[in-house]
């Protein structure tokens, strides 16, 4: 709510966050998804744990390629905080979105090798998304701040990728 870089705090899942994932299964009901792949994060793994209740899919796999962006020394800060300090002090630990960008399409690339054509649900976070979008579709196309519990759906289509927003 306060646009928090929450980074790679390992923090729970509240029950704002939890009444999201449930909407969310709700809202997907009846997907077909054959795998449930989450950042190993605790607030991600539950909130891919609480949707596959509603796909049936009870096996969540955690993968680090897919966990937050590492915020450095302000990870907490509001965006605000965050560009206020990045301009006046540097980097301040963050990584680059490049980085971001080369784990993510690298844990991608490794699930399209190991499931083939499966349809994956991956549950992550936001600058990860982000920054995982890019490689695949227009900026443009990519909002700047996600809802939580938002859907991204990528499609890999005769060798062309195909982003829907749902």
């Amino acid at each position: 709510l306060q646009r928090r870089a929450q980074g790679r705090e390992d923090i729970p899942l509240n029950e704002y966050g939890i009444l999201q994932a449930r909407d969310c299964g709700f809202k997907i009901q009846g997907l077909s998804i054959d795998y449930m792949v989450s950042s190993p994060l605790c607030r991600a793994v539950r909130t891919a744990e609480i949707i596959g209740e509603f796909l049936g899919v009870r096996e969540v796999r955690t993968m680090e390629a897919f966990t937050e962006m590492d915020f450095g020394q302000v990870s907490g800060a509001t965006q605000e905080e965050l560009h206020r300090r990045r301009e006046e002090e540097g980097n301040l630990g963050i990584e680059t979105r490049e980085a971001v960008r080369e784990r993510a399409v690298a844990g991608v690339q490794q699930l399209q090798e190991e499931y083939g054509d499966a349809n994956i649900m991956l549950v992550s976070h936001g600058a990860l998304i982000r920054n995982l979008l890019r490689y695949y579709v227009e900026e443009s196309a990519i909002p700047e701040f996600f809802e939580n519990c938002g859907i991204s759906w990528l499609s890999f289509e005769q060798g062309k990728v195909v982003h829907r927003l749902i």
